[in-house]
Parts: structure tokens; sequence; C-alpha cells
């Protein structure tokens, strides 16, 4: 669920102001509310107020730590998302198919909101995984394993299944008769186009999935899984 705007731009503009701006400020008002507090004490008297500052010291510190705390939540959450994809494109990169390291990536970026759009792990494992709610648009899903993981309200639009689509083969020996972007309507249209086995093998790796029907698909991709009739959320 994603919270209101206006706390996100409050939010926003607490994270522009300097850490040690922010706690000092604190720091400042709890001690002058110490003093505040305090009985029969002569603010003029240098000694009185030291001396109220040092009996109160551990409880300034202690909330002023809480307030530094909270104040870097945004960070450390920006941090948790960049070793998250880290992991996962480090596990793309080995070419490693089953990685539980990046099959918790995945539920923590989800878990936390984050975007999955256009992600690309052809050919790995995430059997299993739970990616409820998922914005998996464009993703490249090809020869992954689906089987078991959660796709319940996962937006699955544009997303590529099936096998990979075989490179189209040059006119000739050294394919300097290919332009680029012949090549590309060419691969187009090798992936536009499907055989019987290809749509099974497309059918049998989403319905793998535990809650399919309720995901999010193209036109096409419904028509193939027997949802064109049903309306979907």
């Amino acid at each position: 669920m994603r919270r209101k705007q206006p706390f996100n731009k409050v939010e926003e503009c607490l994270q522009k102001i300097p850490t040690w701006i922010f706690v000092g400020v604190f720091v400042f008002g709890l001690a002058f509310l110490a003093l505040w507090v305090e009985k029969d004490i002569d603010l003029k008297s240098p000694r009185d107020v030291v001396r109220v500052l040092f009996q109160n010291a551990d409880s300034i510190s202690i909330v002023s730590a809480i307030i530094l705390y909270f104040k870097e939540v945004p960070d450390r959450k920006a941090r948790k998302h960049y070793e998250a994809w880290q992991v996962i494109d480090n596990a793309a990169a080995a070419n490693v198919p089953t990685s539980y390291a990046r099959k918790q990536a995945l539920e923590d970026l989800v878990r936390d909101g984050v975007s999955l759009k256009s992600l690309d792990v052809p050919g790995a494992d995430l059997s299993d995984v739970n990616l409820s709610n998922a914005n998996l648009r464009e993703a490249n899903l090809r020869n992954v394993d689906l089987c078991g993981a959660n796709l319940r309200n996962a937006d699955l639009r544009d997303a590529a299944f099936g096998n990979e689509p075989k490179q189209p083969q040059p006119s000739s020996p050294g394919g300097s008769n290919i332009s680029p972007s012949q090549k590309a309507r060419t691969m187009l249209r090798a992936r536009e186009k499907y055989d019987t086995d290809e749509l099974q093998s497309i059918i049998k790796q989403i319905q793998s999935a535990r809650h399919w029907e309720t995901a999010l698909y193209d036109p096409k991709v419904k028509e193939w899984l027997g949802l064109d009739n049903k309306p979907q959320p």
C-alpha cells in the first residue's frame, strides 16, 4: 500500500536537511525543555545550567539516538535495495539458475513496493518465490521456473514467457546482407509467432505458479490461458 502523498513530501523535505543540523536542533530543543521543566534553577548561573544538562544527558542522548535512527530509515532502505539489485545482477552475470539469495532479494524488493519492471532473469529458478503484487511489466521470464511462485495480482503485461527465440540465420555466411533494422524486424516476427509446443510451454510455465489467474496479462496471453472472457482485477 502506498503512503499518502503529503507524507511523502514531508519525508522528502526532512531528507534534504543535513543530519547534523537535524539532530542538533532536536538536542538544543531537548536541552531547552530540560531547563524549562527544572524547578528552582537560576538560568543566569552557568553552574546550574550545566548541572541540569548533565543530569538529563542520558535522556537527551537516548531521544537523539531514536530521532537519528528514524531520520536514516530511508537511507538504510535505499542501501538495502541497492544491495538486493546487486545480488540479482550478480546471479544473472554468473548465469546461475538457482540462487536462494536472488529469491530473497526479489521478495525483499517486492515487499518494499519496488518495481521489477523490465527484470531480466532468463532461465532463473524462481520456484516458490512470493511475487504477489509485483510489477513485472516487460520482464524477461523466458525459461524461468515459476513452479509454486505466488503471482497473486502481479502485473505481467508485456512480459516474455516460453523459450528464448532462435537467432535469425543470415542470408550469407558473413551475414553482411542483413542490416540491423532487418535483423530487428526478423527477431520481432520470431517473437510474435508461436507453434503449438511453444504455446503449451508458455501455458504450463504460467499455470505452474500459484494464483496465476489473478495476475494481469496481455490480451493474447489471457486468451491462451482461457481468461479472455473472465474479468481480471
